[in-house]
């Protein structure tokens, strides 16, 4: 059973905002600048609504099944899109630095199967995408990380200190370059991270689905269970009985 999905996983920033804490830059913009199907614009990269649709419904299906209380669909939505915009800008500054991934990506994207093997093979696919966005970012920050340090003369020999040096090179990738990120994310930049819109700019929801918008950087299972509380079911993701 240790290698079953965690709700935390999904529903409160944990592993995620040890991704998105290095800094994301990016612009929320009306969807009009933004092709039909598009959940984010990242430089050249699209990120596809379907992708994230995909994965949340697979996701979901997944935690309905499980003995968890519900959580806010949206926030889910919020934290995959999130990780597959800095994967996207992670790709690019590689490509930009004529820079290969870290040789742990390999080895690490390589047990996701095992590490899902509790999740049913339909369902599995949302894991095994977040897992290889994880990976990819890791493996990206620490390419990144030792060329920066390799150009000032002085490369360390830590990892967590070479994967701090990326992810600033990636959120600086992202200062410099064009995101767009679909509105019915309701997600803007704040002090360089990607937060939830949390003032009523973005597109119009239901007072309902306003509860449901959690910073997915800083939500705590406590507010997240609150959240979920107030939400109709059609809202939550996994079980509908918050007892």
């Amino acid at each position: 059973m240790s290698n079953r999905p965690r709700l935390g996983s999904l529903a409160v920033a944990g592993a995620l905002s040890l991704l998105l804490s290095g800094g994301l830059s990016a612009c929320s913009v009306s969807d009009e600048q933004l092709r039909p199907g598009v959940a984010a614009q990242v430089g050249d990269t699209e990120v596809p609504l379907e992708t994230i649709d995909d994965a949340i419904d697979d996701a979901c299906t997944f935690f309905s099944d499980q003995d968890q209380p519900g959580f806010p669909r949206s926030l889910a939505r919020q934290q995959f899109v999130s990780v597959l915009i800095q994967r996207a800008a992670a790709g690019q500054a590689l490509d930009d630095g004529g820079l290969a991934l870290a040789d742990t990506y390999d080895a690490a994207v390589g047990g996701l199967d095992e590490a899902n093997a509790t999740v049913p093979e339909e369902q599995r696919d949302a894991f095994v995408l977040l897992g290889e966005a994880t990976s990819y970012i890791e493996a990206a920050a620490t390419s990144l990380g030792e060329a920066a340090f390799a150009a000032e003369g002085d490369v360390p020999p830590d990892p967590a200190v070479l994967v701090d040096r990326g992810r600033s090179v990636i959120s600086a990738w992202l200062d410099d370059n064009d995101v767009a990120i679909n509105p019915v994310f309701r997600l803007t930049v704040d002090n360089g991270q990607v937060v939830a819109e949390l003032d009523g700019t973005s597109v119009a929801v239901s007072d309902a689905a306003t509860l449901g918008q959690l910073d997915p950087l800083t939500a705590t299972e406590d507010q997240v269970a609150t959240a979920a509380a107030d939400l109709p079911e059609s809202q939550l993701c996994g079980a509908s009985d918050q007892g």
